[in-house]
């Protein structure tokens, strides 16, 4: 039996929430293993970041909310802690 021999890929939505906007990820991303949601909301926040301070867009507690596919929360990483800062 190979490592991914009956493992279960789930899929997991990645939303932006901006304040008192949501920006929905409605497509998800396939994931099997829980901690590379984790790695995965982690570099798309640092991804993020890196282009609002390109463009000189101000941080006011934009986070991933990362909910699987029955709609549950299973992640809430606001952008700040990427950065080492707290609210």
């Amino acid at each position: 039996m190979t490592d991914t021999e009956g493992a279960r890929q789930m899929r997991y939505f990645f939303h932006v929430m901006d304040g008192d906007t949501t920006i929905r990820d409605h497509e998800g991303q396939l994931i099997e293993h829980f901690g590379d949601v984790k790695e995965e909301a982690y570099q798309a926040a640092r991804d993020l970041l890196a282009d609002r301070v390109k463009h000189g867009v101000p941080l006011r507690g934009q986070a991933f909310v990362v909910q699987d596919s029955s709609g549950r929360t299973v992640l809430e990483l606001p952008f700040r802690t990427i950065l080492g800062i707290a609210d």
